[in-house]
């Protein structure tokens, strides 16, 4: 073969970033993560566990972003308030951002805060982590070892830490960042989700009429229970 008849090289993988929920570790991303076709090369950004500010978590995740090459944010859940921030400073690189069952603002339906006050207590946040309570909010349908492995995530973290995060997902509102983003978004969600109002999707698409949407037959961490469909969904989206 000559050296004009060699093969072309394939191009390096699509650098994503993946910011992670309320836990904040990254580790219930492994099913997704082992999905992920070779074209992506992936990178998880853990919370500092003392991150108690969406500020704070922010600049964390903001400092940790690729630089000459172009990459995309991935946030589920609670990082997606994280990603819809970090894409509105308009990093250079940045291509797309997916949103993972997110939300723009209160994500839930609407509480009298004295009840949010009682229920975001640590020792109540300790006792929702249990598999029999984790179940029917956020697996409905899913196999017993995802339950336990994300029941063991969250009880490994400091309560104190996980009731901040819950008050600044109940009291944050993202919406004039997100309509403010200049790159390709997704919103991938799951139709069985008990934990996201199905206003928030909505919300997002009359803000955004431009977000592309998907939807698959899964409970809240729908990156958990489909990783391969949502694996595809994602390269299919970032045209890798």
């Amino acid at each position: 073969m000559s050296r004009d008849e060699r093969p072309a090289p394939e191009p390096p993988p699509f650098d994503i970033l993946l910011v992670p929920g309320l836990d904040g570790t990254g580790r219930l991303f492994a099913p997704f993560l082992a999905a992920l076709p070779r074209t992506i090369a992936p990178s998880v950004i853990p919370y500092p566990p003392a991150a108690v500010t969406l500020e704070a978590i922010e600049e964390h995740v903001a400092s940790r972003l690729p630089a000459g090459r172009p990459f995309a944010i991935v946030g589920e859940s609670f990082g997606g308030l994280v990603t819809i921030r970090v894409a509105a400073r308009r990093p250079p690189g940045l291509q797309a951002v997916a949103l993972v069952a997110s939300f723009l603002r209160r994500p839930g339906p609407r509480v009298p805060p004295f009840v949010l006050r009682a229920f975001l207590r640590p020792p109540l946040l300790r006792c929702a982590s249990r598999p029999s309570l984790l179940r029917p909010a956020m697996f409905a349908g899913a196999a017993g070892g995802m339950v336990r492995q994300a029941s063991e995530v969250l009880r490994s973290l400091d309560p104190r830490v996980l009731a901040d995060r819950a008050r600044i997902a109940l009291g944050a509102d993202v919406r004039e960042a997100f309509r403010s983003l200049d790159c390709r978004l997704l919103h991938l969600r799951g139709s069985r989700d008990r934990l996201i109002a199905a206003r928030c999707a909505a919300e997002m698409k009359a803000l955004r009429p431009d977000l592309q949407e998907a939807v698959l037959d899964a409970p809240h961490l729908v990156l958990q229970a489909r990783p391969a469909e949502a694996a595809g969904i994602l390269a299919d989206f970032l045209r890798v």
